[in-house]
C-alpha cells in the first residue's frame, strides 16, 4: 500500500487501560480503536503509553507504526471492597494510579517528538502546553445525575472537568446528550466540543449455530429462554430496579419461561446483588456470569430474547446497537443518552418505575409481530453506525488539531498518498508569507469515479467554497491566502473503495487524484506543497 506523506506523531494515554472488564465499554472502544488506526492510518506513528498491568496485554498492538512505551514507576493501587457511588471513568482513573510518580510529561512527549497527545480515558496526566490533546469525555454524570455523589466528590469531578477544559485543544463527546451537558454546565464553546459515535459492534462476528450452542452449554444457557442485560454493576445501571421489575413480571407470569441474564465486572458489587435474587427467590431464573470473553459474549448475544436495558444514566449505549447487529428487540431506558442511539427501533421505559419494566417484558414475550418489527427498525437504525467512519473521524480531528498548532510552521499537507491519490479529508497548513499568496490543486476524477461528478469543499475559520470535478475530467482550485498563514481543509465527497468496486485489492478509501498542489507567490515563482518534508 502506499504511504500518507507526512505523517504525524500521537502519543496516546493507556496507562488507566485495565485488565478485565473494568473499564466497562469505554475499554472496548480504544482497543477497536487502535485496531482502525493500524489499518486507515499507516502513514501515521502511534506511541501507546503502557503501564505495568497492561504492557503485555498491548503488545498484540505493536506493529511497526505503533510502537508501546513502559511509562515507570506508575503504582497499582487495589480496588476497596467499597468504593463509594463514584463515576465509572473518574473512578478508574484516580483509584488505580498514583499521578504523583509520572515522569515530566514535557521530558515524555518531546524526547519522542510526538505532534498531538490523545487521552482516551479522559485524564490530561501527559499534558504539555507546547503539544495539542485531544481527550474523550463520556459523560458527566456527576452533574445531569447528582444523586449518585456527595458534594465533595461533585466538586472533584467539575475541578477535573475544568482543568481538562482548559488543556484541551478538543474533547471528543460520544454522543450529542454529552456535547449539550458541557455547554449546560460549563458553557463550553461548541467548536470546542466534537461528536463521535461509538461504533464498535462490528467487532462481534457471528458464530455458527454448533459453536453457540457449545458455548452456551457450558455457562448453563443451552435450550433457555432469557433477556440479556451486559452491565458492570455501577449503580446507575439500576440492576436492582430490573431485579424488582423482574419479580413483579415473574408473579404477573409465574409459568414464563423467561429468564434473566447479568455479565459484568466488579465481584463485591455482583455478590451484593446475588445476595437479593436469594432473597426473591429467584435464584433459578436469574443468571450472573461475570466478565466473558469476546467469543462467549457473541454467543450469548446470538442466544438471548431481547435487549433489556434499565440504566439510568449513559453517555451513549453501546448494547443497543449490539443487540440490533443481532437482530434482538430492544427494551430501553428512556434517560440520557438512549433515545438517541435507538431512535424508533426501541420500546422505551421510565428506568424508575419497575412496573413499566415489568408490562415491557411481558409486550415482548407474546407479541411476534412487534419482535419482527423491532428487529426491522434495529437493522435500519444499525446503517447509521459504522466504525471505520468512526475511526476516519478521530484521525480527521487528530489532524486537524495537529495542523492548527502554531508549533508546526512549516507549510505541509497531510492526507495524499505517495501515489497522487487522496484520502477522503486532507489538510494543508501554510506559514505566514507575503500577501497576494495563492494555493493552486489540481483534482482529477477518474473515468471509474461511482458517480458522475465529485463534490470538493474548501474551508479554513474565516471561509469556505464548494467546486465540483465531472467524472473523468479535472478541475484547478485557486485559493488566496491570508498573509498570517491558514490551515486548509479540503472534503472530498463521495470516497470510495477500489476493492469494493471490484477494481482491484485496494482496500484504501480514497477521494480524488491530486495532479498538482502548488503554493504560487506574488513574483510569480511557485513551490510543489507535495514535494515539502514532513515536519516529523
Amino acid at each position: 500500500m502506499s504511504e500518507l506523506q507526512p505523517s504525524l506523531r500521537i502519543a496516546i494515554d493507556l496507562t488507566p487501560l485495565r485488565p478485565g472488564g473494568e473499564n466497562g465499554g469505554a475499554k472496548v472502544l480504544v482497543l477497536t480503536l487502535l485496531k482502525q488506526f493500524q489499518e486507515l492510518a499507516p502513514h501515521h506513528y502511534f506511541l501507546l503509553l503502557t503501564a505495568p498491568w497492561n504492557y503485555l496485554e498491548l503488545a498484540q498492538y505493536e506493529t511497526n507504526r505503533m510502537e508501546r512505551l513502559l511509562v515507570p514507576d506508575l503504582i497499582y493501587i487495589p480496588k476497596k471492597k467499597k468504593l463509594g457511588l463514584f463515576s465509572r471513568l473518574l473512578e478508574k482513573i484516580f483509584n488505580k494510579i498514583n499521578f504523583n510518580n509520572f515522569i515530566g510529561s514535557s521530558s515524555l512527549l518531546k524526547k519522542n517528538k510526538i505532534n498531538l497527545l490523545f487521552c482516551p480515558f479522559s485524564a490530561p496526566t501527559y499534558a504539555d502546553k507546547d503539544i495539542p490533546l485531544v481527550a474523550i469525555v463520556y459523560d458527566l454524570q456527576h452533574l445531569d445525575y447528582q444523586f449518585f455523589f456527595t458534594a465533595q466528590e461533585q466538586q472533584h469531578r467539575t475541578k477535573f472537568i475544568v482543568d481538562l477544559l482548559n488543556k484541551c485543544q478538543k474533547i471528543i463527546c460520544i454522543s450529542d446528550f454529552t456535547r449539550q451537558s458541557f455547554i449546560k454546565h460549563f458553557k463550553t464553546p461548541p467548536d470546542k466540543l466534537a461528536v463521535v459515535p461509538i461504533s464498535i459492534h462490528e467487532r462481534l462476528v457471528e458464530l455458527n449455530e454448533s459453536t453457540v450452542i457449545e458455548h452456551l452449554s457450558s455457562i448453563g444457557l443451552a435450550g433457555r429462554k432469557y433477556a440479556f442485560y451486559p452491565a458492570n454493576y455501577w449503580p446507575h445501571k439500576n440492576h436492582r430496579i430490573l431485579l424488582t421489575a423482574y419479580g413483579i413480571y415473574k408473579k404477573q407470569f409465574p409459568n414464563s419461561f423467561l429468564d434473566l441474564v447479568f455479565t459484568g465486572a466488579l465481584e463485591h458489587e455482583e455478590n451484593d446483588l446475588k445476595e437479593a435474587v436469594d432473597l426473591m427467590g429467584l435464584r433459578e431464573n436469574i443468571l450472573f456470569l461475570g466478565f466473558l470473553n469476546q467469543e462467549v459474549l457473541t454467543a450469548v448475544w446470538q442466544g438471548c430474547q431481547c435487549l433489556i436495558f434499565p440504566s439510568l444514566y449513559e453517555g451513549f449505549g453501546i448494547p443497543t446497537l449490539e443487540a440490533m447487529k443481532f437482530g434482538k428487540p430492544v427494551l430501553s431506558s428512556n434517560a440520557a443518552s438512549l433515545p438517541e442511539v435507538g431512535g424508533d427501533a426501541v420500546i422505551y421505559f421510565d428506568p424508575r418505575k419497575p412496573d413499566e419494566i415489568a408490562s415491557c417484558l411481558a409486550k415482548i414475550s407474546d407479541n411476534q409481530l412487534l419482535v419482527k418489527q423491532l428487529v426491522k427498525k434495529g437493522f435500519q437504525r444499525l446503517e447509521l453506525f459504522d466504525g471505520k467512519e468512526m475511526a476516519y473521524q478521530y484521525l480527521s480531528i487528530f489532524e486537524r488539531e495537529a495542523l492548527n498548532q502554531n508549533t508546526l510552521v512549516k507549510t505541509i499537507i497531510s492526507g495524499i498518498y505517495d501515489d497522487g491519490w487522496s484520502a477522503p479529508e486532507f489538510h494543508i497548513s501554510i506559514e505566514p508569507g507575503l500577501s497576494g499568496r495563492t494555493l493552486e490543486i489540481l483534482f482529477e476524477t477518474p473515468e471509474f469515479y461511482p458517480t458522475s461528478k465529485a463534490t470538493i469543499k474548501l474551508r479554513t475559520k474565516q471561509r469556505k467554497a464548494s467546486y465540483n470535478c465531472l467524472r473523468g475530467e479535472s478541475q484547478k482550485v485557486i485559493w488566496p491566502l491570508l498573509p498570517t498563514g491558514e490551515v486548509v481543509t479540503v472534503q472530498i465527497s463521495p470516497s470510495f473503495q477500489p476493492s469494493q468496486l471490484n477494481l482491484n485489492s485496494d482496500q484504501r478509501r480514497l477521494g480524488l487524484m491530486v495532479r498538482h498542489c502548488r503554493l504560487n507567490l506574488v513574483d510569480g515563482s511557485s513551490s510543489s506543497i507535495l514535494a515539502l518534508e514532513s515536519v516529523v
